[in-house]
């Protein structure tokens, strides 16, 4: 069992802590929106009252420019009807003086943006639904900008990844990639329905699940393909799975039922009854053995799912026989 969603918490200012929500400690649940804890905005918030101040002198300059680029414009026009000037000069007309005081406003301006963004920054706020992991934090310590201060896990849902052969791969429905995004034509394939079983030693605890996706990548001790199922709730909190169902905890290992698709026109029949080269040993109505080959759709430990040549009722030799050729007479015996 792992989290759908896990991450670290890391602030992105520095500064002392001066307030820690009250169940922020292993184990404690918040909702999404709820305030972690608060970092002291006393700095960022002089810091953004200089800022405030720098826009106002930007803006003043920026006035005086402006003024003395129209003074100069008028001069300059006055002067070219007497002296028959053609061009004047950028700087005369304070082009540059003004395009420098734009900028200064524009940078006084992100600067004060910048310094309120850091104030926000400053109160950490729970970004979904979740459960402490693990906290090193306390009220007094001073924590600096891009250190990890709690993990932090979803409870919304958990994922469930399974190793299985690929012959099951095929009994399974599988939404692919698309089919998530909502842009398939196979959109309407759901997953295979799917139960997440837990023994506690005293009972047996189930969880409702699905089949998610499909890994792209395979196991690298068992060199399988795997599966993710997806449970919703997992810690139980809506009651989701019943009332006495207890928390699904990460790093769990349960056990796993999928309902798989329907094996049509296939006979089940003990394992040790498939002999070599796929075929089994049929006893005719005369008496005599028939060897028929079959196909081996699927296999269980005790039991086998074939189909072929077959008909209802007919009698299936278990027995081993030495010698066992087409034809052979047979003769049934009842154990009892």
């Amino acid at each position: 069992v792992a989290a759908h969603e896990k991450i670290a918490v890391i602030p992105e200012v520095s500064g002392m802590i001066i307030s820690v929500a009250k169940n922020f400690e292993q184990g404690g649940i918040f909702k999404k929106g709820d305030d972690f804890f608060r970092i002291d905005p006393r700095d960022y918030k002089l810091a953004a009252s200089i800022s405030k101040a720098n826009i106002a002198k930007a803006e003043t300059a920026l006035f005086e420019t402006k003024s003395r680029a129209a003074v100069a414009i008028k001069e300059w026009k006055i002067a070219k009807k007497f002296n028959k000037i053609k061009a004047a000069s950028p700087l005369v007309l304070y082009e540059p003086q003004l395009k420098n005081a734009e900028a200064a406003l524009k940078s006084a301006k992100a600067d004060y943006a910048k310094r309120i963004l850091d104030i926000k920054r400053t109160v950490i706020k729970v970004p979904f639904n979740c459960i402490i992991l693990s906290e090193s934090i306390a009220v007094g310590r001073f924590v600096t900008r891009g250190s990890q201060l709690a993990v932090i896990a979803g409870t919304d849902c958990f994922d469930v990844v399974a190793s299985i052969p690929y012959s099951e791969i095929q009994l399974i429905n599988i939404p692919c990639i698309s089919c998530i995004n909502d842009s398939c034509v196979h959109k309407n394939t759901k997953g295979s329905e799917a139960q997440i079983s837990l023994d506690t030693g005293n009972e047996s605890c189930h969880w409702k699940s699905f089949v998610w996706r499909l890994l792209g990548d395979v196991d690298p001790a068992g060199r399988m393909p795997r599966i993710v199922l997806k449970i919703f709730d997992p810690y139980n909190l809506k009651h989701t799975h019943g009332i006495s169902v207890p928390p699904l905890v990460e790093n769990t290992f349960v056990t796993i039922k999928i309902k798989g698709k329907i094996i049509k026109d296939v006979f089940p029949i003990p394992a040790k009854a498939l002999r070599e080269n796929n075929t089994v040993w049929i006893k005719l109505k005369d008496n005599t053995l028939d060897i028929r080959h079959v196909n081996l759709v699927r296999r269980e430990k005790t039991t086998v799912f074939i189909r072929g040549p077959l008909e209802d009722n007919e009698k299936l030799v278990i027995t081993n026989i030495s010698g066992a050729a087409q034809g052979t007479k047979l003769r049934e015996t009842i154990v009892e």
